[in-house]
């Protein structure tokens, strides 16, 4: 009976954090428009539904080349296409996408649990009810990710399967880290790669065979980019595969997102002062945990290696990964803070997710020892401090619920009569919303007319020189404008 209570209040305290996370973003203000890379992303997944073509201008030379500039996998874009087909509408576009992406974290969640701690079925369902719920917490600007189906929160999950398989099925492994760099975020592959050198490293014992099995695994990796080039080929022939192929590695090689216009602001001390980079607008909460998740992790990796060398434990193959890890996260940031033309959270997104998912994995280490009773009395703790920090903000949930089923809002009016014909893009970007932050100027200003974001014919790669246009809305921490 207990276990089944701590179930149920694992489930409400996910509940809560998830309305308190999501409904504002919903809600009739309008005040959280449409955005390129959502529109696209649902209307890409469309066409491949529809025409079997990964593509948003189907008019374009080779039905358009299965949009190389395209950075969101189908694995990620595929539930808002389904939503917009089966609803008509943003909303539930929105709505698909956040269900996948919480289903996919309750899952990895499970499976993590059930395997470093081996806990009662019950137990492991609370404990990822719970892990999805803090995720949401603090992780900055992860639910404007999943609310926009931009990839990242769903590329994670996708890796963190991969990390659980690597060592029961490896090979199994390699084809789903395939499936999360491929199809999904290409930002995870340096991840995906330290998971194969460990699992190379972990299953043979002579350099021989490690290089032989991680020629195997790389093999594995590539598996779903071979069958994605397969259907391209098919379906635009060999010339259209080589238009897709060139632009998709020049877009690798420009590195950029394909932005023009990023603000030039040089030395670590300008650019967390400069108000042309997101960073000097962040709320205090948010910069400690953006600075938690990125160096907590490495700290504890670190120090778990550097305990096993003072204990003269060997363990090769686990000292690699953690250490490819550190250094991983560590490239992140050295990125974010030194180069990155806008400091947006959500390209630091992927090392702060997988910073999280080390902190839980040491977390789920330190109560493996104990006994399932007290395993139960620490999620039960974690359940009621995570439904306090969520009912702390629910303020702001408030309002939509009363106002459902949203007619007046943006991701209502963004609708269509015949979905599975004609999707969001373009036609939503006119409903794209300027949102004003201090140091912003107003929608009116000539410097807020941001071509990338509302206009649908600058594309990636455009030549328009862009302002800086702040990605998300609300810093939830402080329940203010970030």
């Amino acid at each position: 009976m207990r276990r089944r209570w701590l179930i149920v209040g694992a489930a409400l305290a996910l509940l809560l954090t998830a309305l308190q996370a999501f409904l504002p973003l919903l809600g009739p203000s309008g005040d959280f428009g449409s955005f390129m890379d959502e529109t696209q992303s649902a209307q890409v997944a469309l066409n491949f539904f529809t025409h079997l073509h990964y593509s948003i201008e189907l008019w374009k030379p080779y039905a358009g080349a299965f949009y190389p500039e395209m950075s969101i996998g189908l694995l990620s874009s595929w539930p808002a296409a389904v939503g917009w087909g089966l609803g008509g509408d943003l909303l539930a576009s929105r709505i698909a996408t956040i269900l996948y992406c919480l289903g996919l974290c309750l899952a990895v969640g499970y499976c993590a649990t059930r395997m470093l701690v081996a806990s009662e079925r019950s137990i492991a369902l609370a404990v990822s009810c719970l892990g999805c719920a803090v995720a949401l917490l603090v992780a900055p600007g992860v639910t404007e990710i999943i609310v926009h189906a931009q990839g990242e929160f769903s590329g994670a999950a996708w890796l963190g399967l991969g990390y659980l398989l690597l060592s029961s099925r490896p090979r199994i492994a390699a084809v789903v880290l395939g499936l999360c760099v491929w199809h999904t975020k290409f930002i995870y592959l340096p991840f995906a790669l330290a998971g194969l050198a460990w699992s190379a490293c972990a299953y043979e014992s002579t350099l021989a065979r490690r290089a032989r099995f991680f020629v195997t695994q790389l093999a594995l990796l590539m598996m779903p980019l071979l069958v994605w080039s397969v259907i391209i080929m098919l379906q635009i022939g060999p010339d259209g595969f080589v238009e897709w192929a060139a632009r998709r590695f020049n877009w690798y090689a420009r590195g950029n997102s394909g932005l023009n216009g990023a603000p030039i602001v040089h030395g670590l001390q300008s650019r967390l002062v400069s108000p042309n980079l997101e960073w000097s607008r962040y709320s205090r909460a948010t910069k400690v945990r953006i600075l938690a998740l990125l160096f907590a992790p490495c700290g504890l990796l670190s120090g778990a290696i550097l305990r096993r060398w003072s204990h003269r434990e060997r363990r090769p193959a686990l000292d690699l990964l953690q250490l490819a890890l550190v250094c991983t996260v560590v490239a992140f940031a050295w990125w974010y803070f030194y180069w990155n033309q806008f400091m947006w959270v959500r390209h630091l997104e992927p090392a702060l997710l997988v910073g999280f998912a080390v902190l839980a994995y040491f977390g789920l280490l330190a109560v493996s020892a104990l006994s399932a009773r007290k395993q139960a009395w620490i999620a039960a703790a974690v359940c009621v401090v995570t439904t306090l920090a969520a009912l702390s903000q629910t303020a702001a949930a408030v309002p939509v619920l009363r106002a459902w089923p949203l007619a007046g809002s943006v991701a209502r009016t963004c609708h269509s009569g015949v979905p599975w014909q004609m999707g969001p893009w373009p036609r939503c970007m006119r409903f794209a919303s300027t949102i004003i932050r201090p140091g912003t100027a107003p929608p009116s200003s000539p410097a807020n007319d941001s071509a990338h974001d509302r206009h649908p014919a600058a594309t990636v790669g455009s030549n328009v020189a862009r302002p800086l246009q702040p990605r998300y809305g609300r810093d939830r921490s402080s329940g203010r404008d970030a």
